[in-house]
């Protein structure tokens, strides 16, 4: 059975549910795409709502394992146009060209906050158990230095410091895992 098929057979609520996922992990992004490219807040939210509704009408013809985000972006910048077109602001706004290289630079400035989430989330799990408990506890909401330290039962300056050297190993874990993508 092909994944297509597995996603049809999927009841309403579950394909809801799946979607919902992945749009909320992508909504800001996505936001900021069509906000680079439609100046006025309230166009840029009206078309983010007709976005969301398109990528929920042809959800079945998202492949599962593909890149949602690169999916979504291209459905958004097909919004826009469409924006365009029915404003008739096109011409006074934006020529194709510029219009082809902000959609572009945004996309590609999009890539590359991919990218750095996923060093991130390598070299997190590249951490010490120890180190990843800290940074965990650290970044919930709500939470200070302070409560950590109390928690951990340590000084808050040790907590600071703890907290600068793993920052530290996680930027040139990170800085070394974009420069090996960018070789290959």
């Amino acid at each position: 059975m092909n994944e297509k098929q597995t996603k049809e057979n999927l009841p309403q609520k579950e394909q809801g549910e799946r979607f919902m996922r992945l749009y909320v992990t992508h909504e800001r992004r996505l936001f900021g795409l069509v906000l680079s490219l439609l100046p006025v807040w309230s166009d840029a939210d009206d078309v983010m709502q007709e976005t969301a509704a398109v990528l929920w009408r042809r959800f079945d013809d998202f492949e599962e394992g593909t890149n949602f985000s690169a999916w979504a972006f291209k459905v958004a910048r097909l919004q826009v146009l469409d924006f365009y077109k029915k404003q008739r602001r096109r011409q006074a706004l934006l020529s194709d060209e510029t219009f082809q290289k902000l959609s572009e630079q945004s996309i590609k400035r999009e890539s590359h906050v991919d990218d750095r989430h996923l060093a991130l989330e390598k070299c997190l799990g590249k951490l010490k158990e120890r180190d990843q408990e800290l940074i965990q506890r650290r970044y919930q909401p709500n939470v200070t230095t302070r409560d950590v330290a109390e928690e951990v039962e340590r000084s808050v300056d040790a907590i600071y410091k703890a907290l600068n050297r793993i920052h530290t190993q996680l930027l040139s874990c990170i800085q070394m895992q974009i420069k090996s993508q960018e070789i290959v």
